[in-house]
């Protein structure tokens, strides 16, 4: 719900937050759409041995920088598909650039990684 909150793609806000409490207050958090969000869920990463876990961190964390970048089209990095974790890198050197802060939700198997 964090990550609805504060994503600045969510076309969506009035309807998710207008029947709750947070809707009423006379000054919306200055968070509201104000993150670029990264959602990340770890969980089914294959792990029987390191070759397969990192193919399958390639395919899984690369497949959701690519959603990102169309989700948010005003950034722009290199996806490296051999290299998710360069890839991630790029990212965060493009977030740095145009000096946007990098803000992490990370639970037991879900990390949202807010840029805003």
């Amino acid at each position: 719900m964090l990550a609805s909150y504060v994503d600045k793609s969510n076309s969506r806000w009035e309807e998710q937050f207008r029947p709750l409490e947070i809707y009423r207050f006379k000054e919306q958090s200055k968070w509201r759409t104000s993150s670029l969000v990264l959602d990340l869920t770890l969980a089914g990463l294959k792990t029987e041995s390191y070759s397969e876990f990192e193919f399958s961190l390639n395919e899984y964390l690369n497949g959701r920088l690519e959603t990102f970048l169309e989700r948010y089209p005003d950034v722009s990095f290199r996806i490296v598909p051999e290299d998710a974790v360069a890839s991630l890198q790029n990212l965060l050197n493009e977030l740095q650039t145009k000096k946007e802060k990098v803000f992490r939700q990370i639970s037991r198997c879900f990390a949202s990684i807010f840029m805003g």
